[in-house]
């Protein structure tokens, strides 16, 4: 009997002992979730902390850009301890926008990093487009809008300019259905122009770039100006957008044969495979249905007077140097252009084009450079003009050539220069991060487009 006590014993020993260790196991899992929770929880407040910093910084930097002139580039890296900003940080740049928000952090650890991005760069060949193209002649290339940011775009996201050599000038082939194809005809480097709304069917390029900082104010660089400008080019080209890959095997006119590889970026296609519009025929045949489609205008000071250039319209005075943006000129095929005598894609106007002078009408003047054969031409008027900018504006609907004469949803646009301008649109990213939990935003703002009465000449 003695025995089988001490053995009943030991049994219920080894329960309890196990009984525990189950407790213990309990207890240290239930501290753990709770101990997870709690870091959960703290690591929501620091992650809304986070968006709410960004939300506000954004705000701010919207402010803050309403006052300095278009195509800022500048950045600003803000450390804070304990809400407390690190001024003797080596990391700390544009200590001023720093300053600014501190009383936005409280009294956490926080990294604030903003960039704003309003303009091609040719500082170390870093943003420049690219370094060998012949579409702005001979020398560097430049594009407006800012390579890689386009809206007519799809795949932009993978898109990294090449700036090297000129083995490396053309997309990488992946992104372009397999077409080799140049980087200033790829669709991530053109804008749209929509009608139907003031927002989307005008837009203002500013051909000039503020070269300061958030913290400093303007540092204006109009490179047009002067005796002895920095830029000797400019030109601004208008295409139509590809017409739609067809489902069947027998494409209407107004779509594209395409196959599985095509599908994946429609934007992207061959100049024959892009909607004609439907302009009459053209400038030497009849121009019934040959209508102005995009109206133009470069406006800014003269001293302290304004002044300006709009397009001459008058093709039967002036045949060779109307400048009016007709739809023949806009046609998807190869353009060939009276101021360039080789034949050149897309291009509308070019730095020799012939203009009205608008503070001094009926006088005409050439937009930067002078064009030997216009008899028309006595000033290179933007030589003259401070902080000029470029208006287009698309004012009226798209149709197609006959038989069909469908609608065409939109225009593309690019600007091409030798010397960085400001681009119509900048981007403005912000990126905090709070105990270690990051919050980006990013947002585009653009260059305040006036509702200007333009003439239409038709």
């Amino acid at each position: 009997m003695k025995s089988l006590t001490k053995n009943n014993e030991g049994f219920i020993s080894i329960i309890a002992i196990g009984v525990f260790a189950l407790l213990m196991i309990f207890a240290i899992s239930l501290q753990i979730n709770v101990i997870d929770t709690l870091q959960n929880l703290k690591n929501g407040q620091n992650y809304d902390s986070a968006r709410d910093v960004a939300d506000s910084t954004i705000e701010y930097l919207q402010k803050k850009m309403q006052g300095l002139a278009p195509g800022l580039n500048d950045t600003a890296n803000c450390i804070f301890v304990g809400g407390a900003l690190k001024t003797n940080d080596a990391a700390l740049v544009n200590p001023s926008v720093c300053t600014d928000l501190a009383g936005i952090i409280g009294t956490k650890n926080a990294t604030v990093s903003i960039t704003v991005k309003g303009r091609s760069e040719n500082k170390d060949n870093k943003d420049k487009l690219n370094s060998s193209t012949t579409k702005c002649g001979a020398g560097d290339c430049f594009v407006t809008p800012t390579p890689g940011t386009g809206d007519a775009g799809v795949n932009c996201a993978m898109y990294k300019p090449n700036v090297t050599v000129q083995s490396t000038t053309n997309v990488d082939m992946s992104l372009t259905n397999s077409m080799s194809m140049d980087q200033v005809d790829y669709s991530c480097n053109w804008n749209k122009l929509t009608f139907g709304s003031s927002q989307t069917d005008r837009v203002a390029i500013p051909l000039y770039f503020d070269k300061g900082t958030l913290g400093d104010g303007s540092e204006i660089v109009n490179p047009y100006f002067g005796a002895t400008p920095l830029a000797k080019k400019f030109y601004v080209r208008l295409r139509t957008p590809c017409k739609p890959c067809a489902e069947g095997a027998n494409p209407t006119a107004d779509q594209r044969s395409c196959d599985e590889n095509a599908k994946k970026d429609p934007t992207v296609c061959l100049p024959e495979e892009r909607y004609k519009l439907d302009a009459g025929g053209g400038v030497n045949g009849s121009t019934d249905d040959d209508d102005i489609v995009v109206q133009w205008l470069i406006n800014g000071l003269c001293g302290t007077d304004a002044c300006g250039l709009m397009p001459i319209a008058d093709k039967a005075k002036f045949p060779n140097t109307f400048s009016s943006l007709y739809e023949s000129k806009i046609y998807a095929n190869n353009l060939v252009g009276k101021e360039n005598k080789s034949t050149t894609l897309y291009y509308a106007l070019f730095d020799t084009t012939d203009a009205y002078d608008t503070n001094n009408y009926p006088n005409t003047a050439t937009i930067l450079s002078k064009n030997d054969g216009d008899k028309l031409a006595k000033e290179n008027k933007l030589k003259e003009m401070t902080k000029p900018v470029l208006t287009l504006f698309l004012n009226r609907p798209l149709l197609t050539e006959p038989p069909l004469k469908s609608n065409i949803p939109y225009l593309e646009y690019q600007v091409l220069t030798d010397y960085p301008i400001g681009n119509s649109k900048s981007s403005l990213e912000v990126i905090v991060n709070v105990e270690g939990n990051n919050f980006k935003k990013t947002l585009t703002q653009e260059v305040q487009k006036a509702l200007i009465d333009f003439a239409i000449h038709n």
